[in-house]
């Protein structure tokens, strides 16, 4: 009981240092009712529409962003009224429960020492502690992801409740942020591999189905609507041009005359005359085509993709562009929490059956970052596994310190082969 009462006054604390660092930041580096800008602004009108009544767009109907996001948006202004001040609030809070989730993620793969440093590092992750001043949807998709990440450890143990719960928080996550589905092939080979052939294909067809009947609304919503099959988002074709094209850098590229050339589309990359969707495809009719023709100059962008995605601040389009003085002060602690979960990382091979969907966040990302392009933004999905592997390398790297320096005390406990084995 003393254990248990302990570590709920540790995981209260970590909760509210979580609150104060993200309501600081937002007050002193944001304001609580600063507007949003770029596709904050979008969101926002979405989510006013939306109480409304009237169609999910701006000036007209668009399947361009997934709508959940928006939603939880319009249920902050349906309870407060249209207050920025409250919708980032609400992400403050969401970012601080996040923390303590990661907290059981980490306790439930390895021990409760790891869960509680992984806690502290999300509650002080700088990119976590940003995206709650921007109205974007990182935040609400990490919240989704780590729960996710801990519904997992239960579905692969055969529970049918913890599957379907699984495949809702996919659907839910896709419906944050299409990219995620990504995601689902490495699920799919983690079921066959970590179970019998026969109850894996039962678990596939809950976390599918589960997934499928979430979008399911949405989807069909886009088909009364604009008469086209989309099952998630319109964007696909215009982000897979943006980082593929002969203009590409490893970031997004902006269709203008420069870039695309002459009756260049306007707004989110649409032709008057052409509906979202024919827009999208055309983009990737001319994305395709140039790998095809520049294949070496594909390849030759993936690392310079990843780069992006790796560093500590980099925007996603020419027009933001880097900010060096702030990646300069960042570059080494990022650098280090990054080898500090690469070695996390190689501790916990032996627990591949378990560690498998957080596994699948890195490298998932990291595919998704290779076929679009690159930013500090879109690392954030994967932020909470990296967070997870960084806390297992601090325990092991202090377990070798401690036994080193007091060899006869029980620091061996935190020894990386006491990490407990999948299903011990």
């Amino acid at each position: 009981m003393k254990t248990f009462d302990s570590e709920r006054t540790l995981l209260t604390s970590i909760f509210l240092l979580a609150l104060a660092v993200r309501a600081l930041y937002v007050a002193l580096f944001v304001g609580w009712e600063t507007p949003p800008i770029y596709d904050g602004v979008r969101y926002d009108i979405f989510a006013v529409h939306i109480l409304s009544g009237e169609f999910y767009g701006v000036d007209e109907p668009t399947a361009m962003k997934p709508p959940l996001y928006s939603l939880f948006l319009a249920l902050v202004y349906l309870l407060f009224g249209h207050s920025l001040a409250a919708a980032r609030m609400a992400q403050a809070l969401l970012g601080s429960i996040t923390c303590v989730l990661i907290h059981f993620v980490g306790k439930a793969l390895f021990h409760r020492r790891v869960g509680l440093l992984a806690s502290i590092g999300a509650a002080l992750y700088p990119a976590f502690i940003f995206v709650t001043g921007k109205i974007y949807p990182e935040t609400l998709l990490v919240f989704l992801l780590t729960l996710a990440s801990l519904v997992s450890l239960r579905a692969i143990n055969g529970s049918r409740r913890s599957q379907m719960a699984l495949g809702v928080l996919m659907g839910a996550s896709a419906l944050t942020r299409p990219v995620i589905v990504f995601l689902l092939p490495f699920v799919v080979l983690w079921l066959f591999l970590a179970m019998k052939w026969r109850e894996s294909l039962k678990a596939l067809g809950a976390v599918i189905v589960s997934m499928l009947l979430v979008i399911l609304p949405w989807t069909m919503r886009n088909y009364l609507t604009f008469h086209e099959f989309i099952p998630l988002s319109t964007g696909w074709g215009y982000f897979f041009w943006q980082g593929n094209n002969p203009f590409a850098y490893g970031g997004a590229v902006l269709a203008t005359e420069e870039t695309w050339g002459p009756n260049p589309p306007t707004g989110w990359g649409i032709w008057e005359g052409l509906s979202e969707n024919q827009s999208s495809r055309r983009f990737f009719e001319a994305g395709i085509r140039w790998i095809k023709d520049n294949p070496g100059d594909f390849i030759s962008l993936v690392p310079k993709k990843w780069a992006r995605l790796l560093s500590p601040a980099t925007h996603t389009t020419q027009v933001s562009g880097w900010n060096p003085e702030l990646a300069k002060i960042l570059l080494l602690p990022y650098l280090s929490f990054l080898l500090l979960a690469l070695y996390g990382a190689v501790l916990s091979r032996r627990l591949w059956k378990k560690a498998f969907f957080i596994w699948s966040l890195i490298v998932s990302t990291f595919l998704a970052t290779a076929i679009y392009y690159g930013g500090t933004r879109y690392a954030i999905p994967m932020a909470p596994a990296l967070i997870v592997f960084a806390a297992v390398g601090v325990d092991s790297l202090f377990a070798k310190f401690s036994r080193s320096q007091y060899p006869r005390n029980r620091a061996a406990s935190f020894a990386p082969h006491r990490i407990r084995r999948c299903g011990g």
